[in-house]
């Protein structure tokens, strides 16, 4: 039986001295967020997950109010933790390339393999406890992270050729991954 997953990469959000999970969105954020919500109008959603972080949440409440679902949040789908405090793209991005390239290497925060280790169980249960699509809100380095356990051409390159929001659809048939697509918002 085929299942799809909805990766929901969280529209652009502020970048302030608030913490990371109360980071809410731009006004090209929210503007960004209509479509998020007009692309999911056709297609049969059973479920909505999210991270906990507001930038997530605010992606998908939408899409979930149109579709008449709560939203399920999930810890385990939070951003990969980098530092006790935010952090500029300048200096995510190097570091990103690091843990990308070596899934045990850690500063402060979560390796790569641990954020993927953590993904992939909240993956693994989806797809068990859902015989419908579902959506997750979600981060750009969890999401390359579960991306990469499937296959590793969804690297840092990738990364940073996705944009905030962005959708990407993994196929499975029943638990098995078949592909994943990119779909812009």
């Amino acid at each position: 039986m085929k299942k799809s997953i909805y990766l929901v990469r969280h529209a652009e959000s502020t970048k302030s001295d608030l913490d990371e999970r109360n980071r809410g969105l731009t006004l090209k954020g929210v503007e960004d967020v209509n479509k998020v919500t007009q692309y999911f109008e056709n297609i049969n959603v059973s479920k909505v997950y999210s991270s906990p972080y507001k930038r997530a949440i605010d992606t998908v409440k939408p899409l979930s109010i149109n579709k008449g679902l709560d939203v399920s949040l999930v810890e385990d789908l939070k951003e990969c933790i980098f530092s006790n405090h935010t952090l500029q793209d300048s200096e995510v991005y190097p570091l990103v390339e690091k843990l990308l390239d070596d899934k045990k290497y850690k500063e402060q925060g979560e390796s790569l393999e641990e954020v993927q280790i953590r993904g992939i169980s909240i993956i693994q249960k989806i797809l068990k406890e859902n015989n419908e699509a579902v959506v997750i809100g979600t981060h750009g380095v969890i999401m390359t992270a579960i991306l990469n356990y499937f296959d590793d051409k969804y690297d840092y390159k990738f990364l940073r050729s996705t944009s905030k929001p962005d959708i990407y659809v993994m196929v499975f048939d029943g638990c098995q991954f078949v592909d994943c697509i990119s779909r812009n918002a």
